[in-house]
């Protein structure tokens, strides 16, 4: 058996695309999240090109905002070290000109990537390294609370120490395997909408959390953001 029939057999699994439909229901989310993938060698990434579509960005920007071209084009954005336009992000992916860091507040993934691809949940084709949503306060509440049930880290408190940006979250989940929350970054569209917040997933916890939001429709036979007794977090922000 080859390499891409190996990732056929996981992303059929993962079903994506019915992820993101149950959790559209569960959360009454009003956009996708999206699939982040960060590319560590070249034949992963030969792979990734051979059997995806995908577009380029149309001239630098940064992390965020190549999220966010993802979710308004419906498509998978990939970027490479040329394409970022953002001081942070550069230090996140370890993407600087000599090994100097410029930004100490950064996180930083344990080598540089050749590159990176977003995609809309239900549109990813590939296997996903974390999942970045933007919620309402009240789904971030229910959302974080049901990861938190199902990867079993309870009590837990988010990282404060870093920089509130869409890079640092999607580095220190991938890093840590654990979950990120924060405001949103600063040079995001979504930081014009008052009371978003940004939540990273691990990806491979994220059909748990789902199940997990599932289960506890079945035990109130109700939707999970509706969940009485659930409008809280069960730590403190910042």
């Amino acid at each position: 058996m080859n390499d891409k029939d190996d990732d056929q057999k996981v992303l059929d699994k993962l079903r994506y695309k019915a992820l993101f439909d149950t959790l559209k229901i569960e959360l009454k989310l009003k956009q996708s999240p999206i699939a982040i993938k960060f590319f560590y060698t070249e034949p992963e990434l030969d792979f990734f090109k051979k059997r995806n579509e995908y577009q380029l960005t149309e001239q630098p920007m940064s992390f965020c905002k190549w999220e966010l071209t993802a979710l308004e084009k419906g498509t998978t954005i990939y970027s490479e070290k040329k394409d970022l336009n953002c001081e942070t992000a550069t230090c996140c992916f370890n993407w600087q000109e000599d090994n100097t860091q410029t930004s100490t507040s950064s996180e930083r993934l344990s080598k540089s990537v050749f590159g990176i691809a977003a995609a809309p949940l239900a549109d990813a084709r590939f296997i996903a390294d974390t999942v970045s949503f933007y919620c309402e306060e009240d789904q971030a509440k229910t959302l974080i609370n049901a990861w938190m049930e199902a990867a079993g880290v309870e009590p837990w408190q988010p990282e404060q120490s870093k920089e509130q940006t869409a890079c640092n979250y999607s580095v220190y989940t991938h890093n840590m395997s654990i979950a990120s929350i924060g405001n949103i970054c600063p040079q995001s569209e979504f930081a014009t909408k008052d009371g978003l917040v940004n939540i990273v997933l691990p990806a491979d916890h994220l059909k748990h959390t789902v199940d997990e939001l599932q289960e506890g429709k079945l035990s109130l036979n109700k939707s999970s953001f509706n969940r009485p007794g659930d409008g809280f977090f069960r730590f403190t922000m910042g």
